[in-house]
C-alpha cells in the first residue's frame, strides 16, 4: 500500500520525505506508547497501543498519503487497508523493540550519527551532511529533530534487531556441502529413435497372447457401474 503511494509522487522531494515521515510515525508513535489518552486498542505483551497514539499515527500518515494522492480517502476500500496496516506495522515494531530490548541490542550516540549523516536527502552539493539541509527536510515535513531522530534510533535498533535474528539462523558444513554439491551435479540422458513401422510388420500376437493379457488386465477393461 505505501509503495503505491510513494510510486505516485509528483516529485522526488515529495517521495523522499514522504519516505522519512512515514518512518517516523511508525516507529516514533510506537516509541511513545502510554503518553496520552487512556483508551486501549490493542496490547503488545502487556503494553498497550492507545486509541488517541494510534489516531496521532493515522492522521499523520492520510495527511502524507492525501500530499501524494487527493483522491486517497475516495477508495474505503483501500482506507480500510491502509488502516489494518498502519495498527498491524505499530504492533509488529512494538514487539520487535521489546525483543531488541531485552535481548539488550542498542543502538550508540556513534552509531545514530553515523547513520543519520549517511542518508543522502540531508546531504548538500558537496555531498556531505549538511544541517542546513537537514533542518530544510524537516520543517517541509513539520517534523521536529527530536522527533525525528528518536525514529531513526527505533528503526536503527530495528535493523541490528533483524541482524541478529538473521545470523542465528546458520547452517551446518554438512548442509553447506550438500548444497554445493547438489548446485555442481548434472544429468545426461542418452535416447535412441526408430521407426514403429521397421518392428510392427515383425510382432506376431496369437490368440493365446490377446487371452492371457486380458486375464491378467481384467481391471482395465472393466466399465463403470451405470
Amino acid at each position: 500500500m505505501l509503495d503505491n503511494i510513494r510510486n505516485n509522487a509528483r516529485s522526488w522531494g515529495v517521495k523522499i520525505i514522504f519516505g522519512i515521515i512515514i518512518l517516523v510515525f511508525l516507529f516514533w508513535g510506537v516509541g511513545n506508547m502510554g503518553k496520552g489518552g487512556d483508551s486501549s486498542l490493542a496490547r503488545v505483551n502487556g503494553e498497550i497501543i492507545t486509541l488517541a497514539e494510534y489516531g496521532k499515527t493515522l492522521d499523520s500518515g492520510v495527511s502524507q498519503a492525501m500530499r501524494n494522492n487527493p483522491d486517497f480517502l475516495s477508495d474505503q476500500q483501500a482506507f480500510t487497508e491502509f488502516k489494518h496496516m498502519l495498527l498491524n506495522e505499530m504492533m509488529y515494531a512494538k514487539a520487535r523493540k521489546q525483543e531488541a530490548q531485552r535481548l539488550g541490542i542498542i543502538v550508540t550516540p556513534h552509531e545514530l550519527k553515523k547513520h543519520l549523516h549517511s542518508i543522502p536527502v540531508f546531504h548538500g552539493n558537496d555531498g556531505k551532511f549538511s544541517e542546513e539541509r537537514y533542518r530544510q527536510v524537516l520543517e517541509a515535513g513539520k517534523i521536529k529533530s527530536d522527533q525525528f531522530l528518536s525514529g531513526l534510533e527505533d528503526e536503527l535498533q530495528d535493523t541490528k534487531f533483524r541482524y541478529y535474528i538473521g545470523m542465528s539462523s546458520g547452517i551446518s558444513d554438512e548442509e553447506a556441502r550438500a548444497h554445493h554439491d547438489f548446485g555442481l551435479e548434472q544429468r545426461f540422458a542418452d535416447y535412441v529413435l526408430f521407426s514403429l513401422n521397421d518392428y510392427k510388420a515383425k510382432a506376431e500376437v496369437s490368440d493365446a497372447d490377446i487371452a492371457a493379457y486380458y486375464d491378467t488386465n481384467k481391471e482395465n477393461f472393466r466399465l463403470p457401474n451405470r
